[in-house]
């Protein structure tokens, strides 16, 4: 609804957020702003209230609703709500006398018995004393106390974190062995307070273990451990609901009440769920899976990857004895680790100062402050106590990380390109300058009349329609030629009309020092992407996530400066193979730094290890290294420390090895765009989950759809948006059937009034480019309805129900804004767009995103996902391959294989260091037209000589396939594998 601006004034006192005496200050200087052009006359008055601060983005939602609020609640004032799946009624607030952010969990107004009131009381000074333990009450989540306000309740915790580590482990993701163990050891110093106090905690699953932004875990306590009221009464029982079976101790199944023991339990299955990626007992309904906790031992963890290290897969066990007093000794274990390895969390000073605070002025039990009438925040009633919450979250941070990285790439492949599936983020232009893709031309901006309507939040558009530059003469040139790849000179020669010009022209990416093995390469400018309007938006965290965190705060610590002062950024994204995918990166300084040793300091004072004459930095795994001499720091380098040292090192400024169709794209690219994306497709179809991790999952079936046509189950259109299901390991179809192209390139640029997107993707073998430029343009005109589809699948919030419901329309507007081209054998798509789109785009696809499925559309969509059967591996090693390359290492050769015929390919690393071979060693290759099984045994050859490297053929980690599993020759006899005829004899 439009409010006019009286209106919007009498619902802010009204709120209370501000006196009257406040609005009249607020009102001069939004009218003084205008007049001296501090602000576009166009900015409306929410806007600007956003911007300096005198109000957050969930009272302006309240408020533009036509509501009041309240948004005061004694001394606290709501300023978010928080969604927590299975946690209804958090909210993040301030407390006004002190400042503190906290988080308020409000009960329901129906507490009104003085018995049920005074335990709640009890149990939340319980809870306080739990947290004030001496030594370790930094590890669990403070309650501050109970606060009544007439026949209004809630209880006063810390300001909480902004993820669990199930958003962590979602999608069957397993984390580092190290990480594992140091989020295992915080949980279990959380857990120490209990057994002092001889209870238990009766909640230790990832739902319940909270992640700070460096990554340490802490332990709630009530009320968030389990319902407030499920634990008022004469006996506490341990509640198994559903999300507690995969979690329960054997003697908790019984009825018995939880302790240390039990406990320890849990958290052995937590353990056991970071190192392998799934519970021990992780199928099966309810009473089966409880039988097995009783009952069943889980599969050893050596046999799940044996790349674990053998003191953790011994340890796990032992938590997890069927016996209770065989669990014991493991509890000193782990404080024995901590204690070796990590330093204690210190205690958050804010939480001292408000007890002090509270303990001082006696308010406990506050009465209303403000001259409104108390009730429940507006989005928010009793009656959901009993719903899962909708989950829009931040995802995890970890501050001074760059592994952060890897869980924004596949935000980044939706966002900037993937085709435009979520492209509607933005809002409609409220003036619409219709350009026809056949003959585009520059549409003039035209300001929105200044009106005494205020402009709802949403609405975060101008009014100005896209504008292009003149069509190049080039696009009306000759057909390109279908036989070789484009070159800078070939046109770019659109399929339906003129081509839309690019606003940059810069050389190609310079991907010096960087390591070899990139699946996906993001290239960023920050300075020149700073200076824009759009910045401050997008790098708002709700916008786009971790990666908004990683450049706005962790990209200039790495630097040691500003955004301002890094020019060009290059982060390749290697894969891990057995592991998560690891970040390789490039700072380019404008100015080299004033102190190195700030540098260091900031990197965690990483040691100097020399190596003939050259010095690197190494903290833990990872390596720091100043490429050139003369003005040391003004380029740095960073990534995994033994790659710097074996790999970029050596490669001097010779660019790292890539794929030929990867190769043909990059010679394409233009190094002056804000940001370039270039990706190997192949990773929509590889087993691991840490590529599109989470919420994630969803991308992969759109994005498959988008850029090969590939329909999953030839049924409904809806149908191949939903979530994958499951993946039938890496590589696992045949990618010159499929459809799907070799490599792609997306680059985004914000110029004046403009966002400029580019995607670019090979073409496959013997497909016509042409043919599939117009494919292209058909899947453009399919998107409005397939999105429509999706989105009537999701259970949508009142966040993003408005944005949400413009998606079908703002796809329509895109394809009337794109142009499908040709270049050689390359296919271009092209659009201008409002500069504003990219915020309103960013925000609107994790939107799209975060949304939960309706339970019924959920379940029909999984079951509309089939794997078609592939071929069996045997018969596609004896395809016909070429495989040829300069220099790529024996890990991105074997993967290239795997791509060639299909398959999944798993590297049993721990085989091939007891034999001495390094899967990073780089050689070069020219073999064509052979059997892969011969190119296969080739490889091997050239990585070790002497014949130790062998393959097997094992089951999909996936499921329902096979694996081609890369190891030695000595492990494979140990384990009674059978060896291949054609390497049953040592050469």
């Amino acid at each position: 609804m439009a409010l006019s601006v009286h209106e919007f004034w009498h619902l802010l006192v009204a709120s209370g957020l501000h006196d009257e005496e406040d609005c009249r200050r607020l009102a001069d200087a939004y009218a003084k702003a205008r007049e001296t052009g501090a602000i576009a006359r166009t900015v409306p008055l929410p806007e600007w209230m956003l911007n300096s601060g005198a109000m957050t983005r969930y009272q302006a939602k309240i408020l533009l609703a036509g509501k009041s609020g309240p948004f005061v609640y004694g001394d606290y004032l709501v300023t978010d709500r928080m969604e927590v799946a299975g946690q209804p009624g958090l909210f993040r607030a301030i407390h006004r006398p002190t400042k503190i952010p906290v988080t308020l969990y409000f009960l329901s107004g129906a507490l009104t018995d003085p018995d049920v009131v005074d335990q709640l009381r009890r149990e939340a000074a319980t809870a306080a004393a739990l947290s004030r333990h001496a030594h370790y009450g930094a590890y669990l989540i403070h309650c501050h106390t109970l606060v009544e306000l007439e026949s209004y309740k809630f209880l006063v915790l810390e300001e909480l974190p902004t993820a669990t580590l199930a958003d962590r482990l979602a999608g069957g993701k397993s984390l580092p062995p190290k990480e594992a163990l140091r989020i295992a050891c915080d949980v279990m110093s959380g857990l120490v307070p209990f057994g002092d106090a001889h209870t238990g905690h009766g909640a230790v699953r990832p739902a319940r273990v909270w992640l700070t932004a460096d990554g340490r875990a802490r332990l709630p306590t009530f009320p968030l451990a389990r319902d407030p009221l499920a634990v008022i009464g004469a006996h506490v029982t341990f509640d198994i609901d559903e999300a507690a079976v995969n979690y329960c101790p054997p003697e908790c199944v019984t009825g018995e009440a939880p302790n240390m023991e039990s406990d320890i339990y849990s958290l052995g299955c937590v353990f056991y769920e970071m190192l392998a990626g799934n519970a021990p007992f992780p199928t099966g309904d309810r009473e089966h899976r409880l039988k097995q906790h009783c009952q069943e031992v889980p599969l050893p963890l050596d046999k799940v990857n044996p790349a674990i290290p053998k003191p953790l897969a011994a340890l796990v066990p032992r938590m997890l004895a069927k016996k209770p007093e065989d669990r014991k000794t493991c509890v000193a274990v782990l404080l024995k680790q901590l204690e070796k390895n990590f330093e204690p969390l210190p205690s958050p000073p804010a939480r001292a100062r408000l007890d002090d605070w509270l303990a001082a002025n006696g308010a406990g039990h506050a009465t209303s402050s403000s001259g409104v009438n108390i009730g429940v925040p507006t989005i928010f009633s009793p009656s959901e106590s009993g719903t899962s919450a909708r989950a829009f979250k931040r995802n995890p941070t970890r501050r001074n990380r760059v592994p952060l990285i890897v869980a924004c790439v596949s935000v980044l492949l939706l966002v900037i390109g993937g085709g435009a599936y979520f492209l509607t983020g933005m809002r409609a232009p409220q003036k619409i300058v219709a350009l026809s893709p056949a003959m585009p031309e520059r549409a003039p901006s035209t300001a929105t009349p200044v009106t005494d309507d205020v402009t709802a939040v949403n609405d975060e558009t101008d009014s100005q329609a896209g504008s292009a530059a003149e069509p190049s003469d080039a696009a009306v040139m000759a057909q390109p030629n279908e036989s070789n790849p484009a070159t800078t000179t070939d046109p770019i020669v659109a399929v339906d009309g003129t081509m839309w010009v690019s606003p940059t022209q810069g050389a190609p990416l310079d991907l010096k020092y960087l390591a070899p093995g990139a699946e996906v390469i993001v290239a960023l400018r920050p300075a020149q992407f700073a200076d824009q309007p759009e910045a401050e938006k997008l790098l708002d965290p709700r916008t786009l996530g971790p990666f908004a965190e990683f450049v706005a705060t962790a990209l200039p610590t790495l630097a040691g400066t500003p955004l301002s002062g890094i020019d060009a950024v290059l982060i390749g994204i290697l894969d891990g193979s057995n592991g998560a995918p690891r970040p390789s990166v490039v700072i380019s300084l404008r100015e080299p730094p004033e102190s190195i040793e700030t540098l260091l300091k900031a990197w965690g004072d990483p040691s100097a290890v020399e190596n003939d004459g050259i010095t690197i930095y190494k903290k833990g795994d990872l390596g720091f290294w100043f490429p050139d001499a003369d003005t040391p720091g003004k380029t740095i380098v960073i990534g995994p420390a033994e790659l710097i040292k074996d790999e970029v090192i050596p490669a001097g400024e010779n660019p790292p090895a890539l794929s030929r169709e990867m190769e043909d794209l990059a010679a394409l690219s233009d190094r002056d765009r804000d940001i370039t994306i270039l990706a190997s497709p192949g990773i929509l179809h590889t087993g691991s989950t840490d590529w599109f991790p989470g919420i994630g999952s969803r991308l992969r079936a759109p994005l498959d759809w988008f850029l090969s046509g590939h329909e999953a189950d030839g049924e409904t259109p809806a149908k191949d948006l939903a979530p994958a299901t499951s993946t039938a390991g890496a590589r696992s179809i045949d990618m010159s059937t499929h459809g799907l192209p070799q490599a792609a390139l997306v680059s985004a640029h914000l110029s004046g009034d403009d966002l400029f997107l580019e995607l670019r993707a090979s073409t496959p073998l013997n497909t016509p480019t042409a043919n599939l430029a117009r494919s292209f343009r058909e899947r453009m005109a399919r998107l409005p309805k397939r999105v429509s589809e999706y989105i009537r699948t999701l259970d949508l919030s009142d966040y993003s129900r408005d944005v949400l419901f413009d998606f079908p329309l703002m796809v329509e507007q895109l394809g009337r804004y794109t142009v499908v081209g040709t270049q050689g054998r390359q296919v271009v798509l092209r659009a201008y767009l409002p500069s504003v789109a990219a915020h309103n785009l960013a925000l609107g696809s994790r939107l799209a995103l975060a949304e939960r499925l309706r339970s019924g559309a959920a379940g029909s969509a999984r079951s509309a996902t089939k794997a078609a059967a592939p071929e069996p591996l045997a018969k596609r090693l004896d395809r016909k391959i070429s495989l040829v390359f300069d220099r790529a290492t024996l890990e991105k050769a074997l993967q290239m294989v795997g791509e060639e015929i299909g398959a999944e390919v798993l590297i049993r690393g721990a085989d091939l260091q007891l034999e001495g071979i390094t899967k990073n060693q780089s050689f070069g290759l020219d073999e064509k037209e052979q059997s892969a099984r011969e190119i296969l045994r080739k490889v091997m050859i050239r990585a070790n000589p002497d014949g130790k490297l062998i393959y097997v053929v094992g089951p999909s980690s996936g499921g329902g396939g096979e694996t081609l599993i890369i190891t030695t020759r000595a492990a494979a006899r140990q384990r009674g594998e059978a060896v291949p005829a054609e390497l049953a004899e040592q050469p």
